[in-house]
């Protein structure tokens, strides 16, 4: 079950990553048809979100230029997810430290809830990995 607010924040998130997008593509993405996509749009514009129409045969959907999102919110399934790969990463040292992921860390560990803390440190403590260094070097 999709909530209309769900619906919404994706419909920023696709214009964002796609620039401009119809009401036909939106939909698709969506699953829904053009004229809940046409809704979405008014109760977008109806919030204040700088949501620009595009008028002609090439037209659709963008943000205004120079428009920036708010932060993202993850779920604590989402977060964790995140801390996990990112680690996984670190240990197959298939990134480097100038990378940021302990920046990245740091900044989920410290706004995720006291919970949400003790998972990410326990996850970090038990993972191990066993990967012979030659399956992870690109020759």
């Amino acid at each position: 079950m999709y909530f209309p607010s769900t619906r919404l924040l994706n419909i920023l998130d696709l214009l964002r990553s796609h620039g401009q997008l119809t009401a036909r593509q939106l939909a698709q993405y969506l699953e829904v048809d053009a004229r809940s996509v046409r809704r979405y749009m008014v109760m977008l514009e109806d919030m204040g979100m700088p949501v620009e129409t595009v008028r002609g045969r090439h037209g659709g959907y963008r943000l205004r230029a120079g428009y920036r999102l708010p932060p993202v919110v993850f779920s604590d399934d989402e977060a964790l997810t995140m801390v996990l790969g990112l680690l996984l990463a670190e240990r197959l040292g298939v990134t480097s430290k100038e990378a940021g992921l302990d920046v990245a860390l740091s900044k989920v560990a410290r706004v995720a809830p006291a919970e949400l803390r003790d998972q990410i440190h326990l996850v970090g403590q038990a993972l191990t990995l066993r990967v012979p260094r030659a399956a992870v070097e690109v020759g």
